[in-house]
Formats: C-alpha cells, sequence, structure tokens
C-alpha cells in the first residue's frame, strides 16, 4: 500500500521514515507497558499489562484501517 503512495524517486526515505516511526511507537507502547507492569502492585492486570497494551494499541490500528477501508479512504 505505501508503494501505491509514494512517488518512485522518494520511496527509500518514506520506507526509512515509516521504519523508524514504527520501531519508535512499539519502543514507546513496550516501554509504556513495561512500565505499568513494573509498577502493579496488586492488581489484578499486574503481570498482563504488557500484553493488554500490545492487544490495545494493535486493535486500535486494526479498527482504524477497517473503517477507513470500508469509508474508501484506504484501499485495503
Amino acid at each position: 500500500m505505501l508503494s501505491k503512495l509514494a512517488k518512485p524517486d522518494s520511496r527509500g526515505m518514506i520506507y526509512g521514515s515509516y521504519g523508524v516511526i514504527g520501531s519508535t511507537g512499539v519502543l514507546i507502547i513496550m516501554n509504556f507497558g513495561g512500565d505499568l507492569f513494573d509498577s502493579a502492585d496488586g492488581t489484578i492486570f499486574e503481570h498482563r499489562w504488557p500484553f493488554i497494551i500490545a492487544f490495545l494499541s494493535m486493535f486500535v490500528m486494526f479498527s482504524l484501517t477497517t473503517i477507513l477501508g470500508l469509508c474508501g479512504k484506504v484501499n485495503v
């Protein structure tokens, strides 16, 4: 999908930026989940927080992609 949007002369820069932004997002989400894991004291979700945060972030992106795809904004 990204290759359809990017112009041929700038694809390398766009692919690199996409990778850096995606990796940064993963680091931020996992850091947030790890902080919740470390700070949880006796709550019901204490050891599950990293997995819950990862699931929620993936679910939000899946939902956003599905909604935009159904509205015709993104061809998936």
